[in-house]
């Protein structure tokens, strides 16, 4: 979103992606005051963004059909006027800075505004590098360039509705419904317990990916709620479910549990993990990383930090020490606990050459754990034996 002398500055403040020359400059007197005026006087200054800012103000978000005014005030159609212009920002983007979506027919509909689409523009720009600041301060940040990104991404709000949504359909699963596919699946196992005339089910696993093992646990919650006798063995792989989520799942409902299994990667190989892949990285660490810095959402506390919530497939949580809430701390330690049991483990990708059988895993990609031959046969070996 940011082009030429904005690009410059980004570029320049995080130093070239050096960890080690972030961390000098921003140990410089009064960095914060200093940097946060100069964004601000280069963004305005940037005659190319200006450009991209006040034809994305003047025209509908892409996708529509509705036709827009020209500087002579004829209509006509979007892409017949922009065919050499610079690209527009994208449609979340635009909700997101200018408001709703209805058809632009007046060229100066944005004076009516209390900003002009530019300093609309300005002023979450200074909020994404408030955030930015806020969160290097407490070290809750993910590198330099990592936590722009996100904060941008919660900031214009781009791909948290989808986020948002699937963490929705999760919920909806188990609501009392005859279309809802987890209250179902509770269901039918309740009345097989019932049913006299068949023997109970000898076992069930639970095989969670991901966005998965949120569904699992509200699976888990509704089997103890409803007085399930079954219980539950469960596999989680790269689970981007909250740590705070679990463990109040494990707290109130940890009973309908037999045996658990964690596999997720080492923090080493979670940063090296870009979206949406390594070799065409536009995000530098895994997918969790993003969810943890953009999607989800800290609770409001001193710190005012939105981003870096901890998220359970994550090791870097467990390797944090005094930089966690005391709410998020005690969650964390709590998890940790429950994997430290004999029934209840946790691996860590890349396992090592002599790993028993059972407990090997060895994707480097947040994707990788549902087709890696090791993972596979660990979690067979899981559901065969436990």
């Amino acid at each position: 979103m940011f082009t030429g002398h904005a690009k410059a500055l980004v570029e320049r403040t995080i130093q070239a992606r050096s960890d080690g020359a972030w961390s000098a400059f921003i140990t410089q007197p009064n960095y914060q005051q200093n940097a946060r005026a100069e964004l601000e006087f280069l963004l305005i200054d940037d005659v190319g963004l200006n450009i991209q800012i006040d034809l994305a103000a003047r025209r509908v978000p892409v996708g529509t059909n509705s036709l827009i005014a020209t500087e002579e005030n004829v209509l006509v159609e979007p892409q017949e006027h922009f065919d050499t212009a610079l690209q527009p920002l994208s449609r979340e983007t635009y909700e997101a800075i200018f408001g709703a979506t209805e058809t632009r027919t007046d060229l100066f509909m944005a004076l009516l505004a209390p900003l002009s689409p530019m300093q609309n523009f300005v002023a979450r720009a200074l909020g994404v590098f408030d955030d930015v600041m806020r969160r290097v301060d407490a070290h809750r940040d993910h590198g330099a360039v990592a936590t722009i990104q996100e904060e941008c991404i919660r900031s214009f709000k781009i791909g948290n509705a989808a986020w948002d949504s699937m963490k929705a359909d999760t919920a909806a699963s188990v609501q009392p419904t005859e279309k809802a596919c987890g209250t179902a699946l509770i269901g039918a196992i309740a009345r097989r317990e019932n049913d006299k005339t068949k023997a109970p089910l000898s076992k069930v696993t639970i095989v969670a990916h991901s966005a998965g093992s949120i569904l699992a646990c509200h699976l888990l919650r509704l089997a103890d709620e409803q007085g399930i006798k079954q219980r539950f063995n469960v596999v989680f792989l790269a689970p981007a479910v909250t740590h705070s989520f679990f463990a109040e799942t494990i707290r109130l409902h940890g009973s309908v549990i037999n045996k658990f299994r964690l596999f997720t990667m080492r923090d080493h190989f979670e940063q090296l993990d870009g979206v949406p892949s390594r070799r065409l990285a536009l995000y530098e660490h895994s997918l969790l990383y993003l969810v943890s810095g953009s999607f989800e959402t800290r609770p409001v506390d001193e710190t005012n930090i939105r981003g870096d919530v901890p998220i359970l497939g994550m090791r870097r949580f467990a390797e944090m020490s005094g930089d966690l809430s005391a709410s998020e701390s005690a969650d964390v330690s709590f998890v940790e606990n429950y994997l430290a049991k004999p029934t209840q483990k946790g691996f860590w990708s890349v396992t090592g050459k002599h790993t028993p059988i059972g407990e090997v895993t060895r994707s480097k990609t947040h994707g990788g754990f549902p087709e890696d031959p090791g993972t596979k046969r660990s979690v067979l070996e899981f559901i065969c034996t436990a």
